[in-house]
Parts: C-alpha cells; sequence; structure tokens
C-alpha cells in the first residue's frame, strides 16, 4: 500500500473511488436503518462528522506542511552541490601537474555520477549503481588529493581540500534529503480518518445529491495527492529539476577556451 503513495496520480484515483465507496456505504446504511427518520441520532452523526472533518484537515495541513519545506530543501541542495562541485573544479585548475589533470578527469566523472543518481528517479537498481560509482569516485578523488597535499602543501591546495569536503558532503546531503518522506504510518492514519469522515458524512446524508456526496473525497483525494507529489520529488507533475547539475557537466565536458595570441 505504501507503494502507491509514491505514484500521485494513481494515489488520486484510488483515495478517490475509495472515499466515494465510503460516502455511499454510509448513506445506504442510513437509509435502511432509516436513520434520516431519527432527529437525535443524526444530530450525533453529524457531531461525530464535523469532529472527523475538523481532525482530517488538521492532519491533511500539517503533511502538506511537512512536504512543501522538504521539496524547498531539495531545490536549495542540488543547487548548492552543482555549486560545490564546480568550485572544485575550478580550484582544481590551480594545482600543480600531474595532479590538476588528474583529478581535473576525475572531478568531472564525479559530476557524472552524480546526474545519473538524480536522473535514475526511483529505478532501484540505477540508483544503487550510480551511489556506488559516487563513493568510488569519492575515494580516488580523495586519494589524489592526499597525493597533491603531501607534495604541494602550499595554501591553493589547502581551499582545494576544503572544497572537496563540501563537494562530498553536499552529496550525502543530497541522498539524505531524497530519502527522507513522510512516514508510511501517517498516510495509513490520513487515510483511516479521511475514510471514517467519509462515511459519516454518508450518514449524515438525507439524499443521495452527486455533489455533496463526492466534494469531500474528491478534496481530500486532491490534497494528499498534491501533497504526495511534493514529496516525491522523482515522481508525478511536481519535480525537482537538475538543469544545474546538466549545466555544470555540459561545462566540465566543454573544450577548454583556446587562448588568443
Amino acid at each position: 500500500m505504501t507503494d502507491l503513495f509514491l505514484s500521485p496520480l494513481l494515489l488520486f484515483f484510488a483515495i478517490f473511488a475509495l472515499l466515494v465507496l465510503m460516502v455511499e456505504a454510509g448513506f445506504r446504511i442510513a437509509r435502511a436503518r432509516a436513520l434520516d427518520t431519527q432527529e437525535i441520532l443524526r444530530e450525533q452523526i453529524k457531531e461525530a462528522r464535523d469532529a472527523c472533518v475538523l481532525l482530517l484537515s488538521l492532519l491533511l495541513g500539517f503533511t502538506l506542511a511537512m512536504a512543501l519545506p522538504r521539496y524547498d530543501e531539495r531545490k536549495h541542495l542540488l543547487t548548492d552541490e552543482a555549486n560545490d562541485i564546480g568550485t572544485t573544479a575550478l580550484r582544481a585548475q590551480l594545482l600543480p601537474e600531474p595532479y590538476k589533470t588528474q583529478i581535473v578527469h576525475l572531478i568531472t566523472n564525479y559530476a557524472d555520477s552524480r546526474l545519473a543518481y538524480l536522473e535514475a528517479g526511483e529505478q532501484a537498481a540505477s540508483v544503487e549503481a550510480a551511489l556506488a560509482r559516487t563513493r568510488e569516485l569519492q575515494n580516488e578523488l580523495w586519494g589524489a588529493t592526499a597525493g597533491v597535499s603531501q607534495a604541494a602543501p602550499t595554501p591553493i591546495t589547502s581551499i582545494f581540500v576544503q572544497s572537496l569536503n563540501g563537494a562530498i558532503d553536499s552529496s550525502e546531503k543530497q541522498v539524505a534529503t531524497l530519502e527522507n518522506r513522510i512516514p508510511p504510518s501517517v498516510w495509513i492514519m490520513i487515510t483511516l480518518i479521511a475514510m471514517m469522515t467519509c462515511f459519516a458524512a454518508g450518514l449524515s446524508a438525507r439524499r443521495r445529491v452527486l455533489l455533496s456526496l463526492t466534494l469531500m473525497p474528491l478534496m481530500t483525494a486532491v490534497v494528499m495527492s498534491l501533497t504526495a507529489d511534493l514529496d516525491t520529488p522523482s515522481r508525478g507533475f511536481i519535480q525537482v529539476g537538475f538543469g544545474s547539475m546538466q549545466r555544470l557537466v555540459l561545462a566540465l565536458h566543454a573544450p577548454p577556451a583556446q587562448a588568443r595570441p
């Protein structure tokens, strides 16, 4: 069931259909038990329905407030990582040979591996392969940096080491924020409360009016699918673009500018 929340469009149709069925079930039970003729009982049902609506609204607002900052954080971290790698590549140009050529080549491959990770999306095999390649290149970069630090312990080498350390830290932050999502238990709780709310709405209805019986399921499904879309950056309609990383890769692969005579 939790995999359903990784596909916002499927989630919308599934939740909407489920909640409409709950409303219809509540309405039919009310008609079969003649609850619409028992005014005291009907008032109690309406009070329970209003309490459920209030609780559901708070939970939906809470989860949406969880998803929005995380979406913004993913965008900022991606841009920060691209900037960190770009800064590291620029400072690598100041290193002495033969370390300069080796490290620039490794940084270019490292940027490729980070872009491959972002483009992998939810494909587990591709994600694991990109992460393995990232860790391998990080080790190679750090080994080459240790060599240049011992051969040329200069201030330039020191600031390069700081840049490389920042780029490596940014990659781990990027992975962590992509894995940080709304817990499945929260989704399950919201779904159960939404079902009870729609069931109570059906019990309190006197007549089967299409608008009144489908409005609450529709609104709930829209908010839940929107929240899931924000919480799933690699699927759905709202995605975190990685144009900054793509531009960095193109810049690193571009041939060096020829000096003018």
